[in-house]
């Protein structure tokens, strides 16, 4: 039966290797998340397979110069203050930046900075373990616009649980029946009697309805069971 091996690029076999630092080396080397290792000045003396592929960068390129390599010049100068401060006193840093490609492109990163030490308890170098966020962070963006358009909309909007209890309402929502965000949230949407709400019904009620699937889609709910919200609440008042 065959197995899944661990192989180094130079294709030496590691599987059962008694070798540990060759084969902590090839785990950095295949390892997901770009990796730079770098002297405690900043220069580069190595970068892993994933960093040459999120740089576009190759190896040769990289090494020997400075880990300015990437600066997209998005964050300030006291940013990378505050950096430096905090590895050169032998913590670890953590945090999101803007890096830019060899092609020039930019993208947004998560990166841990973590100091090295020789046996005397002196910084000697630097390993940098990075993440691609970019796509996460559009989706990020792309959820904040739709937040703002719900809530800036001049329709009456309403986010419900499957059951039915509200946990969000908006701007116009709240302005046309008169409450507090505090005193509609945690509330059910109740069906009324179409003679009872008929005079003070909207002519047309938009809101979050989750499907089959428990995917939410927003859109007009002129017959559905929580048609006589904005009636009912009012009605409550008065």
């Amino acid at each position: 039966m065959q197995t899944d091996q661990l192989e180094h690029p130079s294709g030496t076999d590691l599987a059962g290797a008694e070798d540990l630092p060759q084969l902590q080396a090839t785990a950095l080397e295949v390892a997901a998340n770009p990796i730079i290792i770098s002297t405690r000045d900043g220069t580069i003396i190595w970068v892993n397979k994933a960093f040459e592929q999120l740089s576009g960068y190759t190896r040769d390129e990289a090494l020997g110069k400075s880990t300015r390599l990437l600066k997209s010049g998005h964050q300030s100068s006291s940013f990378y203050k505050s950096l430096w401060e905090t590895i050169l006193s032998g913590k670890t840093w953590r945090g999101e930046l803007v890096n830019r490609r060899k092609d020039g492109s930019f993208y947004q990163e998560e990166m841990t900075i973590t100091p090295v030490k020789n046996g005397t308890g002196d910084i000697t170098h630097f390993i940098a373990i990075k993440l691609d966020i970019t796509e996460r962070k559009r989706a990020e963006e792309r959820i904040c616009r739709l937040a703002q358009a719900v809530e800036n909309s001049a329709e009456l909007i309403a986010i419900t649980d499957p059951d039915g209890r509200i946990s969000f309402a908006n701007r116009a929502l709240l302005r046309a029946t008169g409450y507090q965000e505090s005193e509609i949230v945690g509330e059910f949407f109740r069906r009324k009697n179409r003679a009872t709400t008929a005079d003070t019904q909207p002519p047309s009620f938009h809101l979050f309805k989750r499907d089959k699937t428990g995917s939410a889609a927003l859109g007009p709910s002129r017959h559905s069971r929580f048609l006589g919200c904005a009636a009912s609440l009012r009605n409550k008042r008065r």
